[in-house]
């Protein structure tokens, strides 16, 4: 009996957690290629700092998840005076999170996370190496260029331009229609690499 309590107890405690871990993925929009070694955007601020009450947003390249995964964007949270630059990996290693810099309002960046050899994940922002972690398998299942809102009053209104995957060595524009709208977001499509997040 009391063993049968304990496994009932344990099955109880694996859903929560799970789905506290989707509860806290917030809501997204954006697009995803199936498979890639790699993936980069360039990911624009809009031209004045967004609403996003008490909560915040991000908005990234990167690597499927949900258990592990290597990401790279910029975010702007409550309290913030400006966007930041970060990196962030949820990977055998641990889990890491890391603003690097202001990105102006208005201004663009780079972001690329993409494979370096021996299961390590190299990001870039400006093509600039900032780290590189491991052990991640590649290719991986998808690659997504998104922006994630954490509550569903938060605005988004980001530019996503030169979206790309990396084969085993070269980079191609993303080429397929993975698109993904939670609502209330929605997208405006000027190709496969190209597109703006937006509302509610």
């Amino acid at each position: 009996m009391r063993k049968g309590i304990v496994i009932v107890l344990v099955l109880a405690l694996v859903m929560v957690f799970a789905f506290a871990a989707v509860a806290s993925a917030g809501s997204l929009a954006g697009n995803t290629r199936s498979v890639g070694y790699g993936v980069k955007a360039s990911i624009y601020c809009p031209a004045s700092a967004p609403y996003v009450g008490g909560s915040g947003q991000s908005n990234w390249v990167s690597t499927p998840g949900p258990a592990y995964w290597v990401q790279s964007g910029w975010r702007y949270y409550s309290g913030y005076s400006y966007a930041k630059s970060y990196y962030e990996y949820s990977l055998p290693i641990g889990y890491n999170l890391v603003e690097t810099s202001v990105q102006s309002w208005g201004a663009v960046r780079t972001y690329e996370v993409s494979h370096s050899g021996s299961g390590v994940w190299a990001i870039k922002i400006n093509n600039s190496t900032v780290g590189s972690f491991g052990t991640l398998a590649a290719p991986v299942y998808p690659v997504k260029a998104m922006s994630e809102s954490h509550y569903p009053t938060v605005q988004l209104n980001t530019q996503f331009g030169s979206v790309k995957y990396r084969g085993t060595s070269t980079w191609y524009n993303f080429d397929e229609s993975g698109w993904w709208t939670d609502s209330p977001y929605y997208l405006s499509i000027t190709s496969t690499y190209q597109y703006k997040t937006l509302g509610p």
